[in-house]
């Protein structure tokens, strides 16, 4: 029981983990740009990372051929340097509860980019589940945007597409158990930050009141959340990990009070309510049709 049990503790502590990070990154952007904090925050991890990797994990990047380390490089361009940079400019201008909620973008995404490229046509419950989702969307945000608003909501979600493709190719990796979590979690991370550092050499470093906010978002909210992520994958089905991610604008509409000050209105806790039974709708659904098609697959 506690064998079955202990992934989904694991997905449910890096929600957790990943919850308290968007309002932090809220306070570092009063004094960084975009561009600064994720470059330093991703390459501080991975330089962490290095030792352990050619401690424990040498003997995986050996057997690395050039389409793993295609895969890795597709990884780290789209979630750790297209999907950070969307997100955090998205950021600047929307609040924390906001750009978390968007994320609940991310199982619709894979589940329409599946469609559309793997050929796996939604359920007739999946289609009822996208649309309760959408309906949660227009509860949490009313009928109207500001323009701004559209503008950072847009952006969140190129974020949010960077992101699906990021776990689309992690899942396959993961499931493959070629490459080991430290290896998927550093590899990607380094990619993408040096990538954003190319882009847009830093400009400015954390002030010393902020230089703790800066270490939780390398240590335990990169480098320990991606790690835990990453050994879960190994175990979770798609869906599950969809699911347990989408109770992240929960945790963030707690703690962004206490934090920041931030006022969550009961509009936006109704949409993310409705939001999240449409997304529940729409991987039970496809749980469903998998063990239908395991069941009918001829031996």
């Amino acid at each position: 029981m506690l064998r079955r049990s202990f992934p989904y503790v694991e997905a449910l502590t890096v929600v957790l983990i990943w919850s308290i990070s968007p309002p932090l990154i809220k306070i570092l952007l009063e004094d960084l740009s975009p561009f600064d904090i994720a470059s330093l925050r991703y390459i501080s991890a991975f330089l962490l990372f290095l030792p352990l990797l050619f401690f424990f994990s040498r003997g995986n990047l050996r057997v690395l051929n050039t389409q793993d380390w295609l895969r890795l490089c597709i990884m780290g361009f789209a979630g750790f340097a297209i999907g950070s940079l969307a997100m955090f400019k998205g950021l600047e201008k929307l609040d924390a509860t906001t750009s978390a909620f968007l994320l609940n973008g991310i199982p619709i995404l894979t589940v329409l980019l599946g469609a559309a490229f793997l050929k796996e046509r939604p359920a007739s419950l999946q289609w009822l589940g996208l649309v309760i989702a959408l309906a949660g969307g227009l509860v949490f945000f009313g009928m109207s945007v500001d323009l701004d608003d559209f503008y950072s909501i847009a952006l969140t979600l190129i974020g949010v597409l960077a992101y699906t493709i990021n776990g689309l190719i992690g899942r396959s990796i993961a499931r493959e158990k070629k490459v080991d979590s430290l290896t998927l979690a550093a590899l990607p991370m380094g990619i993408g930050g040096f990538a954003i550092l190319f882009i847009s050499p830093v400009q400015a470093f954390p002030p010393r009141s902020t230089w703790g906010i800066m270490l939780w978002l390398i240590v335990p909210s990169s480098m320990l959340a991606f790690l835990i992520w990453n050994h879960a994958r190994q175990k979770l089905k798609a869906f599950e990990m969809s699911i347990t991610l989408n109770l992240m604008p929960i945790g963030t509409a707690l703690i962004s009070p206490w934090l920041i000050g931030e006022t969550i209105p009961r509009r936006a806790w109704a949409g993310m309510l409705v939001t999240l039974a449409g997304v529940l709708l729409v991987g039970l659904a496809g749980e469903r049709i998998s063990k239908r098609v395991i069941r009918e697959r001829p031996l």
